[in-house]
Protein backbone atom coordinates (compact mmCIF):
# COMPACT_ATOMS: atom_id res chain seq x y z
CA UNK A 1 0.00 0.00 0.00
CA UNK A 2 1.59 3.14 -1.17
CA UNK A 3 1.75 5.96 0.88
CA UNK A 4 1.21 8.96 -2.03
CA UNK A 5 -1.88 6.97 -3.00
CA UNK A 6 -3.40 6.47 0.26
CA UNK A 7 -2.71 10.23 1.01
CA UNK A 8 -4.69 11.68 -2.05
CA UNK A 9 -8.12 9.62 -0.53
CA UNK A 10 -6.92 10.29 3.38
CA UNK A 11 -6.88 14.51 2.15
CA UNK A 12 -10.26 14.58 0.44
CA UNK A 13 -12.02 12.51 3.72
CA UNK A 14 -11.04 15.11 5.65
CA UNK A 15 -9.90 18.61 4.24
CA UNK A 16 -12.99 20.43 5.21
CA UNK A 17 -11.16 20.46 8.94
CA UNK A 18 -7.98 22.30 7.07
CA UNK A 19 -9.53 24.64 4.57
CA UNK A 20 -11.63 25.91 7.01
CA UNK A 21 -8.60 26.63 8.54
CA UNK A 22 -5.91 27.50 6.32
CA UNK A 23 -8.17 28.86 3.33
CA UNK A 24 -9.58 31.62 5.06
CA UNK A 25 -8.15 34.48 3.72
CA UNK A 26 -9.25 36.67 6.77
CA UNK A 27 -7.20 34.47 8.89
CA UNK A 28 -3.55 34.75 9.69
CA UNK A 29 -1.46 32.50 8.12
CA UNK A 30 0.55 31.68 11.01
CA UNK A 31 -2.47 30.64 13.02
CA UNK A 32 -2.84 27.06 10.97
CA UNK A 33 -1.45 24.30 12.49
CA UNK A 34 -1.18 20.28 12.48
CA UNK A 35 -0.80 18.23 15.19
CA UNK A 36 0.29 14.14 15.18
CA UNK A 37 -0.50 11.35 17.21
CA UNK A 38 -0.20 7.65 16.84
CA UNK A 39 2.52 5.15 15.60
CA UNK A 40 4.61 4.35 12.92
CA UNK A 41 1.94 6.03 10.12
CA UNK A 42 2.96 9.20 11.34
CA UNK A 43 6.39 8.95 13.31
CA UNK A 44 8.42 11.22 11.42
CA UNK A 45 11.56 10.66 13.73
CA UNK A 46 10.40 10.78 17.31
CA UNK A 47 12.25 7.58 17.83
CA UNK A 48 15.12 8.89 17.30
CA UNK A 49 14.71 10.66 20.43
CA UNK A 50 14.26 8.60 23.03
CA UNK A 51 15.94 5.16 24.32
CA UNK A 52 14.71 2.55 22.38
CA UNK A 53 16.15 -0.15 19.94
CA UNK A 54 16.64 -0.96 16.01
CA UNK A 55 13.68 -2.15 15.82
CA UNK A 56 11.66 0.85 16.31
CA UNK A 57 14.11 3.53 14.52
CA UNK A 58 14.26 4.21 10.62
CA UNK A 59 17.49 5.91 11.03
CA UNK A 60 18.92 3.99 7.99
CA UNK A 61 18.42 3.05 4.88
CA UNK A 62 17.34 2.31 2.71
CA UNK A 63 14.09 4.49 4.41
CA UNK A 64 13.89 8.06 3.22
CA UNK A 65 15.54 7.18 0.13
CA UNK A 66 12.96 8.07 -2.31
CA UNK A 67 12.29 11.50 -1.27
CA UNK A 68 14.64 12.61 1.03
CA UNK A 69 17.75 10.58 0.16
CA UNK A 70 18.95 9.56 3.52
CA UNK A 71 16.76 8.06 6.97
CA UNK A 72 14.90 10.69 8.37
CA UNK A 73 13.15 7.89 11.30
CA UNK A 74 10.17 7.88 8.70
CA UNK A 75 8.56 3.94 8.18
CA UNK A 76 8.30 4.54 4.43
CA UNK A 77 11.03 5.14 1.58
CA UNK A 78 10.13 9.16 1.49
CA UNK A 79 6.78 11.23 3.13
CA UNK A 80 4.42 9.98 4.77
CA UNK A 81 0.72 10.54 4.94
CA UNK A 82 0.84 13.94 7.50
CA UNK A 83 3.67 15.22 5.49
CA UNK A 84 1.61 15.18 2.66
CA UNK A 85 -1.79 16.89 4.96
CA UNK A 86 0.87 19.18 5.76
CA UNK A 87 1.98 20.11 2.38
CA UNK A 88 -1.93 20.66 0.87
CA UNK A 89 -2.46 22.76 4.02
CA UNK A 90 0.65 25.16 3.05
CA UNK A 91 2.78 23.99 6.05
CA UNK A 92 5.98 22.72 6.00
CA UNK A 93 7.13 19.29 7.32
CA UNK A 94 6.13 19.10 10.81
CA UNK A 95 8.96 18.19 12.70
CA UNK A 96 8.80 15.28 15.82
CA UNK A 97 8.02 17.64 18.95
CA UNK A 98 11.15 16.34 20.96
CA UNK A 99 13.36 17.45 17.95
CA UNK A 100 11.85 21.21 18.90
CA UNK A 101 13.75 23.59 20.40
CA UNK A 102 12.53 26.60 22.69
CA UNK A 103 10.68 29.53 20.91
CA UNK A 104 10.83 27.00 17.17
CA UNK A 105 7.27 26.55 16.67
CA UNK A 106 6.66 25.88 12.29
CA UNK A 107 3.00 24.98 11.87
CA UNK A 108 2.55 22.35 14.47
CA UNK A 109 4.33 19.01 16.42
CA UNK A 110 4.60 15.25 15.94
CA UNK A 111 4.24 13.68 18.99
CA UNK A 112 4.06 10.13 17.04
CA UNK A 113 5.89 7.27 18.24
CA UNK A 114 6.51 3.97 16.06
CA UNK A 115 5.38 0.91 17.74
CA UNK A 116 3.01 3.31 20.01
CA UNK A 117 -0.36 1.76 21.23
CA UNK A 118 -3.77 2.95 22.73
CA UNK A 119 -2.57 1.08 26.21
CA UNK A 120 0.52 1.91 28.12
CA UNK A 121 1.55 -1.50 27.88
CA UNK A 122 2.02 -1.78 24.38
CA UNK A 123 5.98 -1.83 23.56
CA UNK A 124 6.43 -0.46 27.58
CA UNK A 125 9.92 1.42 27.86
CA UNK A 126 10.35 0.96 24.17
CA UNK A 127 7.97 3.79 23.07
CA UNK A 128 6.11 6.79 23.69
CA UNK A 129 2.38 5.99 24.33
CA UNK A 130 -0.63 7.73 23.22
CA UNK A 131 -1.16 9.03 27.10
CA UNK A 132 2.88 10.44 26.79
CA UNK A 133 1.92 11.72 23.77
CA UNK A 134 -0.89 13.89 25.03
CA UNK A 135 0.94 15.18 27.90
CA UNK A 136 3.85 16.20 25.52
CA UNK A 137 1.16 18.32 23.63
CA UNK A 138 0.02 19.74 27.22
CA UNK A 139 4.07 20.80 27.71
CA UNK A 140 3.92 22.31 24.30
CA UNK A 141 0.87 24.42 24.95
CA UNK A 142 2.34 25.83 28.21
CA UNK A 143 5.34 26.77 26.12
CA UNK A 144 3.24 28.41 23.26
CA UNK A 145 1.59 30.81 25.97
CA UNK A 146 4.66 31.72 27.63
CA UNK A 147 6.47 32.29 23.82
CA UNK A 148 3.54 33.77 21.91
CA UNK A 149 0.68 34.94 24.80
CA UNK A 150 -2.40 33.41 25.85
CA UNK A 151 -4.49 34.64 23.47
CA UNK A 152 -2.39 33.80 20.14
CA UNK A 153 -1.56 30.47 21.59
CA UNK A 154 -5.34 29.55 22.33
CA UNK A 155 -6.03 30.04 18.97
CA UNK A 156 -3.82 28.12 17.65
CA UNK A 157 -4.40 24.81 19.87
CA UNK A 158 -8.34 25.40 19.18
CA UNK A 159 -7.84 25.86 15.28
CA UNK A 160 -5.49 23.67 15.12
CA UNK A 161 -6.36 20.15 13.57
CA UNK A 162 -5.19 16.77 15.59
CA UNK A 163 -4.63 13.67 13.22
CA UNK A 164 -4.35 10.59 14.93
CA UNK A 165 -3.24 6.64 14.26
CA UNK A 166 -3.19 4.47 16.91
CA UNK A 167 -4.83 0.73 17.38
CA UNK A 168 -2.78 -1.25 15.08
CA UNK A 169 0.27 -2.02 17.46
CA UNK A 170 -2.36 -2.63 20.48
CA UNK A 171 -4.00 -5.21 18.12
CA UNK A 172 -0.93 -6.98 16.93
CA UNK A 173 -0.13 -7.96 20.88
CA UNK A 174 -3.21 -9.83 21.38
CA UNK A 175 -2.69 -12.17 18.82
CA UNK A 176 0.40 -13.03 21.03
CA UNK A 177 -0.41 -16.53 22.91
CA UNK A 178 1.83 -15.57 25.80
CA UNK A 179 -0.56 -12.37 26.61
CA UNK A 180 -4.36 -11.84 26.81
CA UNK A 181 -5.66 -15.32 27.37
CA UNK A 182 -8.38 -14.77 29.66
CA UNK A 183 -10.20 -11.61 27.62
CA UNK A 184 -12.13 -11.63 24.68
CA UNK A 185 -11.28 -9.57 21.32
CA UNK A 186 -14.31 -7.21 22.12
CA UNK A 187 -13.32 -6.59 25.73
CA UNK A 188 -9.58 -5.82 24.46
CA UNK A 189 -11.10 -3.56 21.98
CA UNK A 190 -12.96 -1.60 24.25
CA UNK A 191 -9.73 -0.90 26.43
CA UNK A 192 -8.48 0.36 23.58
CA UNK A 193 -11.23 2.21 22.43
CA UNK A 194 -11.23 4.01 26.45
CA UNK A 195 -7.68 4.92 26.31
CA UNK A 196 -8.41 6.78 23.18
CA UNK A 197 -11.61 8.90 24.43
CA UNK A 198 -9.93 9.33 27.29
CA UNK A 199 -7.09 11.05 25.25
CA UNK A 200 -9.53 12.80 22.78
CA UNK A 201 -11.31 14.42 25.66
CA UNK A 202 -7.54 15.65 27.20
CA UNK A 203 -7.04 17.41 23.87
CA UNK A 204 -10.60 18.91 23.94
CA UNK A 205 -9.42 20.19 27.42
CA UNK A 206 -6.50 21.50 26.64
CA UNK A 207 -8.30 23.61 23.72
CA UNK A 208 -8.08 21.36 20.60
CA UNK A 209 -11.67 20.79 18.71
CA UNK A 210 -10.78 19.67 15.35
CA UNK A 211 -10.03 15.51 15.20
CA UNK A 212 -8.80 13.65 12.00
CA UNK A 213 -8.98 9.68 13.02
CA UNK A 214 -7.46 7.23 11.05
CA UNK A 215 -8.90 3.80 11.34
CA UNK A 216 -7.03 0.58 11.25
CA UNK A 217 -6.16 -0.81 8.18
CA UNK A 218 -6.52 -4.50 7.01
CA UNK A 219 -4.02 -5.61 9.58
CA UNK A 220 -4.36 -9.30 8.31
CA UNK A 221 -2.89 -8.48 4.75
CA UNK A 222 0.23 -6.50 6.07
CA UNK A 223 3.10 -9.11 4.95
CA UNK A 224 4.45 -9.65 8.24
CA UNK A 225 0.65 -11.20 8.49
CA UNK A 226 0.59 -13.57 5.36
CA UNK A 227 4.00 -14.82 6.41
CA UNK A 228 2.22 -16.76 9.32
CA UNK A 229 -0.09 -18.21 6.86
CA UNK A 230 -0.86 -21.06 4.32
CA UNK A 231 -0.27 -19.69 0.97
CA UNK A 232 0.43 -15.84 2.06
CA UNK A 233 -3.45 -15.82 2.78
CA UNK A 234 -4.81 -12.56 4.61
CA UNK A 235 -5.17 -13.57 8.73
CA UNK A 236 -8.91 -13.36 9.45
CA UNK A 237 -8.91 -12.87 12.78
CA UNK A 238 -6.27 -9.79 12.78
CA UNK A 239 -8.91 -8.45 10.22
CA UNK A 240 -11.68 -9.31 12.98
CA UNK A 241 -10.22 -7.16 15.36
CA UNK A 242 -9.32 -4.18 13.12
CA UNK A 243 -13.34 -3.58 11.54
CA UNK A 244 -14.14 -4.24 15.45
CA UNK A 245 -12.35 -1.19 16.45
CA UNK A 246 -13.07 0.75 13.66
CA UNK A 247 -16.95 0.26 14.25
CA UNK A 248 -16.27 1.34 17.79
CA UNK A 249 -13.67 4.31 16.96
CA UNK A 250 -16.33 5.64 14.49
CA UNK A 251 -19.65 5.31 17.25
CA UNK A 252 -17.58 6.97 19.84
CA UNK A 253 -16.51 9.90 17.66
CA UNK A 254 -19.76 10.67 17.00
CA UNK A 255 -21.04 10.11 20.46
CA UNK A 256 -18.51 13.18 21.44
CA UNK A 257 -19.73 15.12 18.44
CA UNK A 258 -23.34 15.18 20.93
CA UNK A 259 -20.96 15.38 24.07
CA UNK A 260 -18.34 18.20 23.66
CA UNK A 261 -19.89 21.22 22.65
CA UNK A 262 -17.39 22.71 18.95
CA UNK A 263 -16.32 18.99 18.50
CA UNK A 264 -15.45 18.50 15.09
CA UNK A 265 -13.66 15.16 13.74
CA UNK A 266 -13.31 13.42 10.09
CA UNK A 267 -12.94 9.46 10.23
CA UNK A 268 -10.93 8.04 7.03
CA UNK A 269 -12.03 3.93 6.35
CA UNK A 270 -8.29 3.41 6.34
CA UNK A 271 -9.45 -0.43 6.25
CA UNK A 272 -11.53 -0.09 3.13
CA UNK A 273 -9.28 1.94 1.16
CA UNK A 274 -6.83 -0.53 1.83
CA UNK A 275 -8.65 -2.94 0.86
CA UNK A 276 -9.15 -1.99 -2.33
CA UNK A 277 -5.63 -0.96 -3.01
CA UNK A 278 -4.38 -4.70 -2.04
CA UNK A 279 -7.09 -6.79 -4.30
CA UNK A 280 -6.99 -4.09 -6.94
CA UNK A 281 -3.44 -2.90 -7.75
CA UNK A 282 -3.53 -2.26 -11.34
CA UNK A 283 -6.84 -0.34 -11.25
CA UNK A 284 -6.05 2.90 -9.21
CA UNK A 285 -7.22 5.26 -11.88
CA UNK A 286 -9.15 7.84 -9.82
CA UNK A 287 -12.04 8.29 -12.27
CA UNK A 288 -13.01 5.60 -15.16
CA UNK A 289 -9.52 5.96 -17.60
CA UNK A 290 -11.93 7.27 -20.26
CA UNK A 291 -10.94 10.47 -22.87
CA UNK A 292 -12.99 13.34 -22.90
CA UNK A 293 -16.44 12.12 -23.92
CA UNK A 294 -17.44 13.73 -27.20
CA UNK A 295 -20.65 15.35 -28.40
CA UNK A 296 -22.95 12.68 -29.97
CA UNK A 297 -23.54 15.57 -33.11
CA UNK A 298 -19.53 15.89 -33.31
CA UNK A 299 -18.44 12.32 -33.79
CA UNK A 300 -17.89 11.09 -37.41
CA UNK A 301 -19.06 7.76 -38.65
CA UNK A 302 -16.41 4.53 -36.95
CA UNK A 303 -15.36 7.22 -34.48
CA UNK A 304 -16.14 6.09 -31.08
CA UNK A 305 -14.10 6.63 -28.21
CA UNK A 306 -15.66 5.55 -24.59
CA UNK A 307 -18.55 6.93 -24.85
CA UNK A 308 -21.49 9.86 -26.66
CA UNK A 309 -22.75 12.88 -25.09
CA UNK A 310 -26.23 13.87 -25.70
CA UNK A 311 -26.38 16.59 -23.08
CA UNK A 312 -28.07 20.01 -24.45
CA UNK A 313 -27.58 23.30 -22.69
CA UNK A 314 -30.94 24.33 -21.48
CA UNK A 315 -33.14 21.04 -22.05
CA UNK A 316 -35.45 19.50 -20.47
CA UNK A 317 -37.91 16.35 -19.74
CA UNK A 318 -40.43 18.11 -21.32
CA UNK A 319 -40.68 18.59 -24.98
CA UNK A 320 -41.82 21.89 -24.61
CA UNK A 321 -39.41 23.25 -22.31
CA UNK A 322 -37.31 25.78 -24.80
CA UNK A 323 -38.48 23.84 -27.90
CA UNK A 324 -37.10 23.98 -31.25
CA UNK A 325 -33.68 26.12 -29.13
CA UNK A 326 -32.47 22.52 -27.64
CA UNK A 327 -32.10 18.77 -28.22
CA UNK A 328 -34.71 17.51 -25.31
CA UNK A 329 -34.20 14.32 -23.41
CA UNK A 330 -36.61 12.29 -25.52
CA UNK A 331 -34.42 13.16 -28.72
CA UNK A 332 -31.55 12.68 -27.04
CA UNK A 333 -32.87 9.04 -26.01
CA UNK A 334 -33.35 8.54 -29.87
CA UNK A 335 -30.10 9.84 -30.10
CA UNK A 336 -28.80 7.11 -28.00
CA UNK A 337 -31.09 4.50 -30.53
CA UNK A 338 -29.34 5.82 -33.66
CA UNK A 339 -25.66 5.37 -32.14
CA UNK A 340 -26.52 1.65 -30.96
CA UNK A 341 -27.48 0.94 -34.80
CA UNK A 342 -24.27 2.08 -35.85
CA UNK A 343 -22.03 0.09 -33.26
CA UNK A 344 -23.91 -3.00 -34.14
CA UNK A 345 -23.53 -2.23 -37.80
CA UNK A 346 -19.30 -1.27 -37.25
CA UNK A 347 -18.83 -3.77 -34.57
CA UNK A 348 -21.07 -6.56 -34.85
CA UNK A 349 -23.93 -7.44 -32.08
CA UNK A 350 -22.23 -9.39 -29.70
CA UNK A 351 -19.63 -6.25 -29.11
CA UNK A 352 -22.06 -3.50 -29.52
CA UNK A 353 -24.37 -5.06 -26.59
CA UNK A 354 -21.91 -5.41 -24.51
CA UNK A 355 -20.73 -1.59 -24.69
CA UNK A 356 -24.73 -0.86 -23.89
CA UNK A 357 -24.84 -2.63 -21.42
CA UNK A 358 -21.92 -1.98 -19.47
CA UNK A 359 -21.93 1.36 -20.02
CA UNK A 360 -23.00 4.00 -17.47
CA UNK A 361 -25.59 6.68 -18.18
CA UNK A 362 -25.35 9.81 -16.50
CA UNK A 363 -28.14 12.15 -16.64
CA UNK A 364 -29.16 15.30 -14.92
CA UNK A 365 -32.20 16.71 -16.22
CA UNK A 366 -34.94 18.98 -14.81
CA UNK A 367 -33.85 22.40 -14.07
CA UNK A 368 -34.87 24.04 -17.02
CA UNK A 369 -38.33 22.62 -16.80
CA UNK A 370 -38.64 24.30 -12.97
CA UNK A 371 -36.99 27.16 -14.22
CA UNK A 372 -40.12 27.78 -16.72
CA UNK A 373 -42.65 26.62 -13.97
CA UNK A 374 -41.53 29.55 -12.31
CA UNK A 375 -42.50 31.84 -14.63
CA UNK A 376 -45.93 33.85 -13.68
CA UNK A 377 -46.48 33.92 -17.16
CA UNK A 378 -46.86 30.74 -17.83
CA UNK A 379 -48.40 27.25 -15.74
CA UNK A 380 -51.03 29.51 -13.89
CA UNK A 381 -53.43 26.02 -13.61
CA UNK A 382 -51.21 23.60 -12.62
CA UNK A 383 -49.79 22.88 -9.36
CA UNK A 384 -46.38 22.49 -8.13
CA UNK A 385 -47.19 18.60 -7.51
CA UNK A 386 -48.43 18.05 -10.68
CA UNK A 387 -46.10 19.35 -12.44
CA UNK A 388 -43.36 17.20 -10.98
CA UNK A 389 -45.41 14.30 -11.91
CA UNK A 390 -45.30 15.08 -15.90
CA UNK A 391 -41.29 16.18 -15.30
CA UNK A 392 -40.46 12.87 -13.20
CA UNK A 393 -43.07 10.52 -15.71
CA UNK A 394 -40.90 11.56 -18.86
CA UNK A 395 -37.54 11.25 -17.23
CA UNK A 396 -39.26 7.45 -16.37
CA UNK A 397 -40.00 6.98 -19.98
CA UNK A 398 -36.57 7.58 -21.21
CA UNK A 399 -35.15 5.46 -18.31
CA UNK A 400 -37.32 2.95 -19.63
CA UNK A 401 -36.14 3.65 -23.11
CA UNK A 402 -32.60 3.56 -22.77
CA UNK A 403 -33.21 0.04 -20.65
CA UNK A 404 -34.79 -1.06 -23.83
CA UNK A 405 -31.93 -0.31 -25.89
CA UNK A 406 -29.88 -2.33 -23.40
CA UNK A 407 -28.77 -0.32 -20.72
CA UNK A 408 -28.47 -1.57 -17.51
CA UNK A 409 -26.51 1.21 -15.07
CA UNK A 410 -27.94 4.77 -14.29
CA UNK A 411 -26.17 7.44 -12.71
CA UNK A 412 -28.83 9.83 -11.76
CA UNK A 413 -28.03 13.43 -10.59
CA UNK A 414 -30.73 14.95 -8.42
CA UNK A 415 -31.37 19.06 -8.88
CA UNK A 416 -29.51 21.31 -6.78
CA UNK A 417 -30.58 24.03 -5.08
CA UNK A 418 -31.28 26.69 -7.55
CA UNK A 419 -33.04 28.75 -5.38
CA UNK A 420 -29.47 29.63 -4.18
CA UNK A 421 -27.73 30.25 -7.76
CA UNK A 422 -26.71 34.01 -8.54
CA UNK A 423 -29.86 33.88 -11.24
CA UNK A 424 -32.34 33.42 -8.75
CA UNK A 425 -30.75 35.50 -5.75
CA UNK A 426 -31.10 38.44 -8.06
CA UNK A 427 -35.02 37.99 -8.48
CA UNK A 428 -35.30 38.60 -4.73
CA UNK A 429 -35.09 40.68 -2.43
CA UNK A 430 -31.66 41.71 -0.42
CA UNK A 431 -30.27 38.51 -2.29
CA UNK A 432 -32.22 36.05 -0.39
CA UNK A 433 -32.64 32.35 -1.97
CA UNK A 434 -35.91 31.50 -3.20
CA UNK A 435 -37.83 29.04 -1.34
CA UNK A 436 -40.36 28.17 -4.31
CA UNK A 437 -37.50 26.86 -6.19
CA UNK A 438 -35.70 25.18 -3.91
CA UNK A 439 -39.30 23.80 -2.66
CA UNK A 440 -39.73 22.14 -6.01
CA UNK A 441 -35.98 21.03 -6.19
CA UNK A 442 -36.75 18.94 -3.39
CA UNK A 443 -39.91 17.41 -4.10
CA UNK A 444 -38.31 16.71 -7.76
CA UNK A 445 -35.58 15.06 -5.70
CA UNK A 446 -38.07 12.97 -3.65
CA UNK A 447 -39.71 11.69 -6.45
CA UNK A 448 -36.70 10.88 -8.23
CA UNK A 449 -35.53 8.45 -5.78
CA UNK A 450 -38.98 7.03 -5.51
CA UNK A 451 -39.10 5.96 -9.16
CA UNK A 452 -35.60 4.76 -9.76
CA UNK A 453 -36.29 2.52 -6.48
CA UNK A 454 -39.21 1.53 -7.96
CA UNK A 455 -37.46 0.40 -11.48
CA UNK A 456 -34.62 -1.64 -9.78
CA UNK A 457 -37.55 -4.10 -8.75
CA UNK A 458 -39.64 -3.92 -11.43
CA UNK A 459 -36.91 -4.30 -14.29
CA UNK A 460 -34.24 -7.29 -13.91
CA UNK A 461 -30.73 -5.87 -13.60
CA UNK A 462 -31.59 -2.30 -13.62
CA UNK A 463 -28.73 -0.50 -11.43
CA UNK A 464 -27.99 3.06 -10.52
CA UNK A 465 -26.50 5.82 -8.35
CA UNK A 466 -28.47 8.50 -7.29
CA UNK A 467 -26.08 11.74 -6.21
CA UNK A 468 -27.48 14.13 -3.60
CA UNK A 469 -27.02 17.24 -5.38
CA UNK A 470 -29.01 19.52 -3.37
CA UNK A 471 -27.03 18.55 -0.42
CA UNK A 472 -23.94 18.88 -1.41
CA UNK A 473 -24.08 22.31 -3.16
CA UNK A 474 -26.28 23.37 -0.33
CA UNK A 475 -23.13 22.80 1.82
CA UNK A 476 -20.93 24.35 -0.42
CA UNK A 477 -23.04 27.57 -0.88
CA UNK A 478 -23.38 27.63 3.19
CA UNK A 479 -20.34 27.19 3.69
CA UNK A 480 -17.64 27.97 1.09
CA UNK A 481 -14.30 28.43 3.15
CA UNK A 482 -14.77 24.67 4.46
CA UNK A 483 -14.64 23.35 0.79
CA UNK A 484 -12.33 26.46 -0.16
CA UNK A 485 -13.94 28.79 -2.38
CA UNK A 486 -14.10 32.59 -1.18
CA UNK A 487 -17.33 33.43 -2.92
CA UNK A 488 -20.63 31.26 -3.04
CA UNK A 489 -23.82 34.07 -3.76
CA UNK A 490 -22.11 35.82 -6.83
CA UNK A 491 -20.79 34.43 -9.87
CA UNK A 492 -17.40 34.45 -11.72
CA UNK A 493 -18.80 35.61 -14.51
CA UNK A 494 -22.07 37.90 -15.92
CA UNK A 495 -23.88 41.25 -14.96
CA UNK A 496 -26.33 42.48 -12.81
CA UNK A 497 -26.80 42.47 -8.92
CA UNK A 498 -24.68 38.78 -8.25
CA UNK A 499 -23.69 38.50 -11.83
CA UNK A 500 -27.37 36.52 -12.29
CA UNK A 501 -27.96 37.75 -15.04
CA UNK A 502 -26.91 35.30 -18.37
CA UNK A 503 -24.81 37.37 -20.45
CA UNK A 504 -21.43 35.58 -19.49
CA UNK A 505 -18.83 36.14 -22.85
CA UNK A 506 -21.87 38.39 -24.32
CA UNK A 507 -24.94 35.78 -24.13
CA UNK A 508 -28.23 37.40 -25.29
CA UNK A 509 -26.98 40.28 -27.17
CA UNK A 510 -25.59 41.73 -24.31
CA UNK A 511 -21.84 42.91 -24.80
CA UNK A 512 -20.49 44.35 -21.52
CA UNK A 513 -20.50 41.57 -18.58
CA UNK A 514 -18.06 41.17 -15.55
CA UNK A 515 -15.90 37.98 -15.08
CA UNK A 516 -13.35 37.65 -11.86
CA UNK A 517 -9.67 37.11 -11.87
CA UNK A 518 -9.65 33.61 -9.82
CA UNK A 519 -12.59 31.22 -10.83
CA UNK A 520 -11.67 28.67 -8.27
CA UNK A 521 -12.68 30.79 -5.44
CA UNK A 522 -16.40 30.89 -6.50
CA UNK A 523 -19.07 28.01 -6.33
CA UNK A 524 -20.69 30.06 -9.57
CA UNK A 525 -18.97 30.47 -12.84
CA UNK A 526 -21.89 31.81 -14.32
CA UNK A 527 -25.78 32.36 -13.17
CA UNK A 528 -26.64 28.72 -12.28
CA UNK A 529 -23.62 26.87 -13.32
CA UNK A 530 -21.12 25.70 -11.12
CA UNK A 531 -17.16 26.57 -11.79
CA UNK A 532 -14.49 23.64 -12.66
CA UNK A 533 -13.59 23.69 -8.98
CA UNK A 534 -16.73 22.64 -7.65
CA UNK A 535 -17.80 20.47 -10.59
CA UNK A 536 -14.52 18.60 -9.73
CA UNK A 537 -15.63 18.35 -5.86
CA UNK A 538 -18.85 17.29 -6.90
CA UNK A 539 -17.37 14.19 -9.37
CA UNK A 540 -15.24 13.20 -6.56
CA UNK A 541 -18.53 12.52 -4.40
CA UNK A 542 -20.20 10.99 -7.10
CA UNK A 543 -17.16 8.69 -7.97
CA UNK A 544 -16.09 7.71 -4.49
CA UNK A 545 -18.31 9.48 -1.94
CA UNK A 546 -20.22 7.51 0.98
CA UNK A 547 -23.84 6.64 0.59
CA UNK A 548 -24.27 9.83 3.04
CA UNK A 549 -24.62 12.00 -1.05
CA UNK A 550 -24.38 9.43 -3.57
CA UNK A 551 -26.75 5.74 -2.91
CA UNK A 552 -26.66 3.30 -2.83
CA UNK A 553 -23.50 3.09 -4.71
CA UNK A 554 -21.00 5.41 -5.87
CA UNK A 555 -19.92 5.61 -9.20
CA UNK A 556 -16.77 3.52 -8.66
CA UNK A 557 -18.87 0.71 -7.94
CA UNK A 558 -21.10 1.31 -10.61
CA UNK A 559 -18.85 0.92 -13.25
CA UNK A 560 -17.18 -2.35 -11.62
CA UNK A 561 -20.70 -3.90 -10.94
CA UNK A 562 -21.04 -6.73 -13.83
CA UNK A 563 -24.77 -6.18 -15.10
CA UNK A 564 -27.31 -8.35 -15.08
Amino acid sequence: MSTPNIHVLFFAIFASLLSSTCCDIDRPQHDVALFVFGDSLNDAGTNNYINTTASFRANFPPYGETFFHYPTGRFTDGRLIADFIAEYANLPLIPPYLQMKDGEFMGGANFASAGAGALVDTYKGFVVDLKMQLKQLQQLEKKLRKDMGSERAKRIIKEGVYLISIGSNDCFLFFNPALFQSISMEDYVGMVIGNITTVLKGIYEVGGRKFAMIGIGQLGCVPSKRALTRNGACAGEANKIAKLHNVALTSILAKLETQLQGFEYSYFDFYTSGSERIQYPSKYAEYANLPLIPPYLQMKDGEFMGGANFASGGAGALVDTYKGYVVDLKMQLKQLEQLEMKLRKEMGSEKAKRIIKEGVYLISIGTNDYSLFLNPALFRSISMEEYVGMVIGNITTVLKGIYEVGGRKFAMIGIGKFGCAPSRRALTRNGACSGEANKIAKLHNVALTSILAKLETQLHGFQYSYFDYYTSGSERIQYPSKYGFKEAKTACCGSGPYRGNFTCGGQRGVKEYSLCRHPEEHVFFDSGHSSERANRQYARLMWKGSLSVIRPRNLKALFKHEGA
